[in-house]
């Protein structure tokens, strides 16, 4: 493994060859905000994640510090980088759609208490002589009964999986990073591991539970027939996001490795490549 003055070398001659500055080194910061790396037994700090600006831009570089407090399951600390320039704006604005949760639509319960929590509001507004204004309180009502009830879709959370549970586990994840940053101590690196271990195994399990429903929903939808909603729930479920493995392949289309690849490494990239 090359040594650190090595690699410090690299990165001076790299800034000189370039006509770039190392600004990461410019800020004086406490020690927790500088180092961006730490060892796997949390006792080591260094600063080896460096910031490179050219002369034109490095004006524009107000701050430059590390932001330990976030996990990002990583031996790596983020970066934060502070930049002021200005920009161009233009005024646009943007009405808020909301879309509506063709799934929820179908529960009769629900859309009849929706249609009843409407003709109450309704009946509690007192009539206008001005038809705009009928408009504006019918379509308040409108969108506050549709916020109420949770009948759109919330774009925010691609996640369908992601409950209660798996956002209470990460929170206590996080917890226990934050104390072993604070106090470096054998039994607090012990509980954040296992409040890790635990975190990982709940999303898991309920990515991979909502993924054997939606399979079974499909299976049903086909059953019966229902060709739009089958296609469209196929082309969600098969937009997740998947692991792809780049490999040459000959005219023949075989994978092509080298000499020295054993036939078992050859066997799993050719299976891999299949499915």
């Amino acid at each position: 493994m090359p040594s650190l003055i090595f690699l410090m070398k690299i990165v001076a001659n790299y800034a000189i060859s370039n006509d770039v500055f190392l600004i990461s080194t410019n800020f004086q910061h406490k020690k927790i905000h500088i180092g961006t790396w730490t060892s796997p037994d949390h006792q080591t700090i260094n600063q080896i994640d460096h910031v490179m600006v050219s002369k034109e831009k490095i004006r524009l570089i107000h701050d430059v510090r590390s932001k330990g407090g976030y996990n990002c399951e990583s031996d790596h600390f983020l970066v934060q980088i502070k930049i002021k320039q200005k920009l161009i704006t233009v005024k646009n604005k943007q009405i808020q759609k909301h879309k509506w949760d063709r799934q929820l639509l179908n529960q009769k319960e629900r859309i009849n208490k929706y249609g009843e929590n409407i003709q109450t509001k309704l009946q509690e507004i007192e009539e206008e002589t001005d038809i705009n204004q009928d408009w504006q309180n019918l379509k308040q009502v409108i969108l506050e009964a549709v916020k109420e009830f949770k009948l759109s879709k919330d774009a925010k959370n691609a996640n369908h999986w992601w409950d209660d549970e798996c956002k209470r586990a990460i929170q206590e994840n996080n917890e226990a990073r934050g104390k072993c940053l604070i106090r470096k101590t054998r039994a607090n690196l012990d509980i954040y591991q296992q409040k890790r271990i635990k975190a990982n195994r709940i999303c898991r399990r309920k990515k991979k539970e909502w993924i054997e429903r939606k399979i079974k929903e499909i299976n049903e939808t086909n059953r019966k027939k229902d060709t739009r909603k089958f296609y469209k729930d196929v082309r969600n479920l098969s937009n997740l996001p998947t692991t792809m493995t780049l490999v040459c392949k000959d005219k023949d289309g075989n994978i092509v490795l080298k000499k020295t690849s054993s036939g078992k490494m050859a066997m799993i990239l050719r299976r891999t490549t299949k499915s």
